[in-house]
């Protein structure tokens, strides 16, 4: 492993598409090289699934002479979409699934993971859409986080399947909540008492999920089926 970011940017060429996820997966260490070295992008067409509320950075502000595609509208990147530089295509999910592995023609993917481990890293906490991303001819590069856990079933993708591998060291891109107030919490309390040891839960984007999560802090064998 590198700790070098400059060779990522090295890999960026005008005429590419280039992909990376939201959530915690998003690659916060290059965004930061992309902001000091903005030119590097022009030409370059980026492709994320940034999320409302969450994913704050807009890379088409970053890097004014690039573009971007994505399947939400972030208030972040409204005055991108409004100068046209970021295009809305408002996708399902199962259909984001076959643009990225099928239409999307992707160059390369960035994304934050989990240190390496057998040989191989793991995806982490942000799944996202890598998953159809990985198995076309795009080249991937991770960004190897301490601080990203290794997620015991989720998708660990081949070293070797990597174009490079960075370490890198910075917190954890996290959602940050102003938290639920006192009813917030109450009514966190309750949906935990509706859970039980072993059940399977979904969770979305909202004040109240962090109320939830933390009421369920004492809960045992939990399992999340989430598009977040």
């Amino acid at each position: 492993m590198t700790r070098d970011l400059r060779s990522v940017l090295d890999l960026l060429s005008p005429g590419m598409r280039v992909f990376m996820p939201g959530g915690a997966g998003e690659p916060t260490a290059f965004l930061k090289a992309l902001a000091a070295s903005p030119e590097r992008a022009n030409g370059v067409t980026f492709v994320g699934t940034w999320l409302p509320t969450i994913n704050q950075t807009d890379v088409s502000g970053l890097a004014p002479a690039s573009t971007s595609v994505g399947f939400f509208l972030p208030e972040s990147f409204r005055a991108s979409f409004e100068a046209g530089r970021y295009t809305h295509l408002p996708l399902d999910y199962t259909e984001i699934y076959r643009y990225l592995g099928r239409g999307a023609e992707i160059d390369l993917a960035i994304a934050t993971v989990a240190p390496p481990v057998g040989g191989k890293v793991s995806l982490g906490t942000s799944q996202d859409f890598l998953p159809a991303v990985l198995p076309t001819r795009a080249r991937f590069v991770g960004l190897a986080n301490p601080e990203m856990p290794t997620v015991r079933d989720g998708l660990a993708v081949d070293i070797d399947r990597l174009e490079q591998l960075i370490e890198v060291d910075e917190p954890l891109f996290a959602f940050q909540s102003a938290g639920p107030g006192t009813a917030g919490a109450a009514i966190g309390q309750h949906v935990a008492g509706l859970v039980d040891d072993g059940d399977t839960f979904e969770i979305g984007i909202g004040r109240l999920v962090p109320a939830v999560l933390a009421a369920l802090r004492g809960h045992r064998n939990l399992a999340v089926h989430t598009g977040l």
